[in-house]
């Protein structure tokens, strides 16, 4: 093992080097996202930083620097950090950082897929993707080799510790800190070292109680700068929040499942409270309301820490905490793959005062909008006879098939058709991807896994968890083919079968299917059954493109600004006529999605409030004259994606800016010509007929 070179600043505790003093903010919103300009000026900035070390009143960091980077200038020197540092501290043993990441393997495994893909496209990009803990520590890198070896100079590698009290202002600490995206650029960072960097993170939030468990952040040199950095680690968190509150619905309902069917709680009286292995509250009947937790009472309810996060979770740290707690009966662990998953608390029956909660509920993720008709905005003739044909058949519970473009809105659809089939918000609304599950474990996912040999466990799937509500397959034609006559089954008799288990259970559900593609297409070409395409098919609802609607556009435009400029505590945009018409005459081929990511990177990337054309991004501005090559591909779901319509679009404006010149445009990207023409076929960018070589 290499040798670590600590940074040059006063010896302190590895606790106290973890311990970030980060405001633990929560919430069921969005993150919100901060005011950047479009440009830093580094002469300036590292002007104001020499200053706001040597005590100048003349600057001190506050003019010539944003807010939260002249905040986080303050902090970083409060907390004693070394200004001249190098690089930041590393856990030295190797026992030590893997602990770590043990720790933290929910958050690594939701990162492998939204990892995987970008790790494909930052190769010769000179940028890295990074995902830390809840404490800044490292986990997980990925991206140019380059650049992943010029990070380890600085220790910006597998356990690095880049909370704000070890490294300073940095993408990744001043993000935990604010608990909200942050870029810092350059002369933005406080230590000396790291000022030739530049970095975007995004806090990764817990889908139960909000609190931030992680960061994403991407990072490279300077020249790697672009606006829209912050916007893609934010859709990679947001991808990786969806993992994670997946499979803790999943793992949660094994979990109950498993202890129901061991005889945890058979006496009706007796009380039952089940944590999951990071002492979190899954299920709880006939417990006290509250509990003497190590002195403290501790309310006892759905999604709360009995033990507060961080503190170790054992079975003797467990008997000592509840000491106190006269009616606990039994403490044990529930195991899931031979791996301590859990633990079941059992009480005596008595008359103490009950769990708030719904008797026998699983625990699920915080759904902020269930039972609550979401809100479609639009006057356009074909889009109200949908909506009200949606509430027509929606009431009967019969299938219904959304068709549309990507980014049209099918999900509101569903939750429109669910509010309105729903007997109230207790009534479950499950969602699953079919597009993004893996084909190995479809299955599983959605039907369930029958117990093995051995007593290993079993588990419900997606219908077993939506019975008595509605299961909805968004991308309903990825489908393996193979899986499609018990979907059928489903729809015909109301029967489902674990895998590995013939025995059929009956379920009471309503099945909602969305695609962007033609169903009927995929039967001629042998991909989708034709039985399953009729019987799911019977209620077919169009969902109109945004183009063909363009009066909605400014009744759009006011809602997602209204939106962000209240989730941002700001005032909201102004968009001049002109920048109207350009707004109007775009074809948005991302629909309203597209809009909806125009309002908030416009929020993103400007400090004024008034918005001309010229702050408009370049493929709106650019469409009327280069519509081929300049618009927006349709589809831009994934962080992956995202990123590749972000290179695309830094290519396109390279070309521009060179008048189609080849030669130029690479070199003012940094990579070889052949580089430039490989990604050009890749990104499917067509060299424009003014272009020179």
């Amino acid at each position: 093992m290499r040798e670590v070179i600590s940074a040059p600043t006063r010896p302190r505790a590895r606790e106290d080097v973890l311990r970030h003093d980060a405001p633990r903010k929560s919430g069921v919103g969005a993150p919100s996202m901060p005011s950047t300009p479009l440009a830093v000026d580094v002469g300036k900035t590292m002007r104001a930083w020499e200053d706001f070390l040597s005590g100048s009143p003349a600057r001190g960091g506050q003019h010539d620097v944003r807010a939260i980077i002249a905040d986080s200038w303050r902090r970083s020197a409060s907390n004693g950090v070394n200004s001249l540092g190098t690089d930041a501290p590393r856990f030295e043993a190797e026992d030590d950082i893997e602990l770590r990441r043990d720790s933290s393997a929910h958050l690594r495994e939701a990162a492998q897929i939204p990892f995987a893909q970008l790790g494909r496209l930052l190769a010769d990009t000179e940028a890295m993707l990074v995902l830390t803990d809840r404490d800044g520590v490292i986990l997980d890198t990925i991206g140019d080799p380059r650049t992943l070896d010029e990070g380890r100079e600085i220790h910006l590698e597998v356990g690095g510790i880049w909370n704000e009290r070890s490294a300073g202002t940095n993408g990744i600490g001043t993000a935990l800190w604010a608990g909200e995206p942050v870029f810092v650029h350059a002369a933005e960072h406080f230590c000396a070292g790291i000022k030739n960097w530049t970095c975007a993170g995004a806090p990764i939030r817990d889908p139960i109680d909000r609190s931030v468990i992680g960061v994403v952040d991407l990072s490279g040199p300077t020249g790697i700068f672009r606006p829209h950095n912050t916007a893609l680690v934010m859709a990679a968190a947001r991808e990786i929040e969806s993992a994670l509150a997946g499979r803790f619905t999943i793992e949660r309902a094994r979990l109950l499942d498993l202890c129901l069917r061991s005889g945890h709680g058979a006496h009706p009286d007796a009380g039952l409270v089940i944590l999951d292995h990071e002492g979190r509250i899954v299920f709880a009947r006939g417990a006290p309301q509250y509990l003497p937790v190590n002195g403290a009472r501790r309310d006892i309810s759905l999604g709360r820490y009995l033990i507060e996060s961080g503190e170790r979770m054992s079975m003797s740290d467990l008997s000592a905490a509840l000491a106190d707690e006269p009616r606990l009966k039994s403490l044990e662990q529930v195991q899931l793959d031979g791996r301590v998953r859990g633990f079941a608390l059992e009480f005596a029956p008595g008359p103490a005062e009950r769990s708030p909660v719904r008797r026998g509920a699983p625990a699920a993720p915080a759904d902020p909008i269930a039972g609550r008709e979401p809100t479609i905005v639009g006057a356009n003739a074909v889009l109200l006879e949908a909506l009200a044909l949606t509430r027509r058949v929606a009431a009967s519970r019969v299938p219904i098939l959304f068709e549309g473009e990507t980014g049209v809105g099918k999900e509101l659809f569903a939750r429109l058709a669910y509010s309105t089939a729903s007997a109230g918000p207790t009534d479950p609304y499950v969602a699953m991807n079919c597009g993004a599950a893996s084909s190995g474990t479809f299955g599983e996912e959605l039907f369930g896994r029958a117990e093995g040999e051995g007593g290993r466990p079993g588990w419900p799937g997606r219908v077993e968890l939506a019975d008595g509500g509605v299961l909805c397959l968004d991308e309903i034609g990825e489908m393996p083919l193979e899986l499609q006559p018990s979907l059928l089954r489903l729809l015909e008799d109301k029967l489902t079968a674990r895998v590995g288990d013939p025995r059929p259970r009956q379920v009471d559900i309503m099945v909602i299917a969305l695609t962007n593609r033609s169903l009927q297409q995929e039967v001629e070409l042998g991909r989708f059954r034709r039985d399953l395409y009729f019987r799911i098919s019977a209620v077919t609802i169009k969902i109109p493109p945004l183009r063909e609607r363009r009066d909605d556009i400014p009744l759009l435009l006011e809602h997602f600004n209204a939106l962000v400029a209240a989730r941002h505590k700001t005032e909201p945009l102004t968009f001049t006529d002109e920048a109207l018409h350009v707004i109007r005459a775009y074809d948005w081929p991302g629909n309203v999605r597209e809009l909806r990511n125009m309002v908030e990177l416009t929020h993103l990337v400007t400090d004024r409030r008034r918005i001309d054309p010229v702050d408009l991004p370049g493929c709106i501005t650019n469409w009327s004259s280069r519509p081929c090559e300049t618009c927006i591909v349709p589809g831009a779901q994934t962080a992956a994606e995202q990123l590749k319509l972000a290179e695309r679009q830094v290519i396109l404006d390279a070309l521009s800016s060179e008048d189609g010149n080849v030669s130029r445009a690479a070199t003012a990207l940094g990579m070889s010509r052949a580089t430039l023409y490989r990604k050009m076929r890749t990104l499917g960018i067509r060299r424009w007929t003014t272009m020179g070589s």
